[in-house]
C-alpha cells in the first residue's frame, strides 16, 4: 500500500530538492487516537531525505519520538527505499 500517492507526488513536484519529504499516515481515526497514540499503528515512508547526516538525524529523531509515543511495543520496519513502513504498537 502506498501512502497517499497524490500528496506525495505533489510534494515532490512542487518542493525544491533540498527539502526533505517524509510522508506519514496514522492508521487510526481521531476517536481512537484522541487521548494517546500508544499502541496504535503509524505508517511512514522516507520519500526524499537528503544524503546529509543532519537531515537523516532529523528524520530519525522524529521517528524515535513517534516510537516513544506508541509505548513499548515492537515495530516492523523495512530498509529505506522498499516502500512504506509500519510502526505497530
Amino acid at each position: 500500500m502506498e501512502l497517499q500517492v497524490f500528496p506525495k507526488q505533489l510534494l515532490l513536484r512542487m518542493l525544491p530538492p533540498e527539502v526533505d519529504v517524509l510522508c506519514t499516515h496514522p492508521m487510526f481515526g481521531p476517536d481512537s487516537g484522541k487521548g494517546s497514540w500508544a499502541g496504535l499503528n503509524f505508517q511512514y515512508e522516507k520519500v526524499r531525505i537528503g544524503n546529509d547526516p543532519r537531515r537523516e538525524k532529523r528524520v530519525e529523531l522524529f521517528l524515535k519520538v513517534r516510537q516513544g509515543e506508541r509505548g513499548q511495543g515492537r515495530g516492523r520496519r523495512r530498509e529505506r527505499g522498499q516502500g512504506p513502513k509500519v510502526v505497530r504498537g
